[in-house]
């Protein structure tokens, strides 16, 4: 292993975070969007066969969630996600932002501009987004 092209583990863990938080971000907007919609968290948990508790804390931050929970998750609300490997030329300092309590300042929505999450250009997008049929796309 050449140590001259080994990432360091601060921008590793930048980018960790910043691609959590915007799963994480985009999966809490669906469901508060299937709730506005009529639809209960009980529902939504039954639907996935995990009780409410688990459920409360998956959407809170509190708890990890996997891939293949994600996925119920958003099954059972009606969307489909997707993640997409974007090539990324190198790395720059757009692709490592710095994240600071961004989780509680979303559920709490004083998340502005300044605190959230770099904009990508777009030969290097790589932030989860809705498209028209509500598919989270990384």
């Amino acid at each position: 292993m050449d140590p001259d092209n080994r990432i360091p583990d601060d921008v590793l863990s930048d980018q960790w975070n910043s691609f959590r938080l915007k799963i994480w971000r985009r999966l809490h907007e669906s469901v508060r969007d299937a709730k506005a919609g009529g639809l209960t968290q009980k529902e939504i948990a039954e639907r996935i066969g995990m009780n409410e508790a688990q459920l409360s804390r998956i959407l809170s931050g509190r708890s990890n969630v996997t891939i293949r929970t994600m996925h119920n998750i958003a099954r059972a609300i009606g969307y489909r996600p997707e993640i997409e490997f974007v090539e990324l030329k190198h790395l720059t300092a757009a692709n490592t932002p710095m994240i600071t309590n961004f989780r509680d300042q979303w559920l709490s929505g004083t998340a502005t501009a300044s605190r959230s999450i770099a904009a990508p250009s777009p030969s290097s997008q790589s932030a989860a987004t809705a498209t028209p049929r509500g598919q989270m796309v990384a």
